[in-house]
């Protein structure tokens, strides 16, 4: 398993094929059977660093596009780019899935500020309202200090009242008059 996270890590697809030819499960995370690596599982250590052609080859070789990896994370949550949700959708994967905290890959992706990582996954099949459990996602990006992104999120669609928003007492909080 360490060989495959080598292989992995450094996109060597003629170690993963050899891999997965061997009949290797692909469905588990390193940290299983050795305390101190990573809650990684193999198709989530390939999508968070952006390696879609050793993705496609775990995914094509059996691996589970919803699985989560031992922090609840699934592959999705760890998408960067549109071709990495494409393929995961694809492969079957729920772009509306929460992660072991009942956060969405949409709330995560605002969490970091990352309005083109919302839009791809708003493209690919999220909704909008996939937040943990009726987030404020008005209010979590002004907590998450991205207060630009209000704007762009009552353009997509998110409504200030459903649920009701904080968003309007942290903007005046935090003194910021133009975007309340």
């Amino acid at each position: 398993r360490d060989r495959l996270a080598i292989a992995i890590v450094k996109r060597d697809a003629t170690a993963v094929r050899a891999a997965i030819a061997s009949g290797m499960d692909l469905d588990f995370n390193f940290s299983d059977l050795n305390r101190g690596r990573t809650d990684e599982s193999p198709l989530n250590l390939a999508i968070y660093r952006g390696h879609l052609e050793i993705a496609l080859l775990l995914l094509e070789g059996g691996a589970d596009a919803n699985r989560p990896d031992a922090a609840g994370r699934r592959p999705v949550h760890q998408a960067r780019s549109a071709e990495s949700v494409r393929l995961l959708v694809r492969f079957g994967a729920d772009p509306n899935a929460r992660d072991s905290r009942r956060r969405a890959a949409t709330t995560l992706a605002l969490e970091r500020g990352d309005l083109q990582a919302f839009d791809m996954l708003l493209e690919n099949g999220a909704r909008i309202d996939a937040g943990a459990g009726g987030e404020d996602l008005l209010a979590l990006v002004i907590e998450h200090k991205h207060p630009q992104l209000v704007g762009p999120l009552l353009d997509r669609g998110v409504d200030p009242r459903s649920p009701p928003t904080r968003a309007l007492w942290l903007l005046i909080e935090a003194g910021d008059a133009e975007r309340a």
